[in-house]
């Protein structure tokens, strides 16, 4: 089964949203956690309400984070118009943040984290992509940065390491604030090749496993 939250429909309700399972007649299985994504907030120039979806699946036990338009271009960027416009830098950024509530009863770990891209980078070109993802009662944000050099066309992948779960006190609501920011240089010296890396590549940006227990 899998729950899907869109950004377009958070900011509808005022920033706050609920992920229904199935037709609202339904109500949660036994031995479901019901989880619900509220309070969803964006910020930043990589992400938008029409762009970017939470998507909750295999039992509560994924959680994807989508963008499908989150790109940064430089170097020889094309206009609408047929021309192209030097850009020897650029950097896109998104925060979303949210709060997952839950029955009574149930608590959950972050057990894994994975954010993918797709980079393609022209001879001499760089780019840096830092990934930072805070959940309520973790010590430490899970972060990761990629340095990649071209040439390259290829995809890549930011994957802290998890060296114990933190399970939150039981029953208990926890916030959730996921930031990838990527900056794609091109160099001073025009040329003909466009740089680019996207987090749209393959349908996702970041994935995470959550463990659930009863408590």
């Amino acid at each position: 089964m899998m729950r899907t939250v869109t950004a377009a429909a958070a900011v509808a309700a005022a920033l706050a949203l609920a992920a229904p399972a199935a037709p609202a007649a339904a109500g949660p299985r036994p031995g479901d956690p019901d989880v619900k994504i509220t309070d969803v907030t964006l910020r930043g120039t990589g992400c938008s309400k029409s762009d970017t979806s939470i998507v909750m699946s295999n039992g509560n036990k994924v959680m994807d984070i989508v963008h499908s338009g989150f790109v940064v271009r430089a170097g020889a960027v094309p206009a609408a118009d047929g021309t192209t416009t030097w850009v020897p830098h650029a950097r896109r950024d998104c925060r979303i943040s949210m709060k997952l509530t839950f029955r009574s009863g149930w608590t959950f770990a972050v057990t894994s984290s994975l954010t993918r891209g797709h980079a393609q980078l022209s001879a001499g070109a760089k780019a840096r992509h830092a990934s930072s993802t805070a959940v309520d009662h973790l010590a430490e944000p899970l972060e990761d940065t990629r340095h990649l050099v071209g040439p390259m066309s290829d995809v890549y992948a930011l994957q802290p390491a998890i060296e114990k779960p933190v399970y939150g006190p039981c029953g208990q609501a926890r916030t959730w604030t996921a930031t990838n920011t990527v900056d794609v240089y091109s160099g001073g010296t025009p040329s003909a090749d466009l740089d680019e890396v996207s987090l749209d590549w393959t349908g996702g940006a970041g994935k995470f496993g959550l463990d659930w227990r009863t408590c």
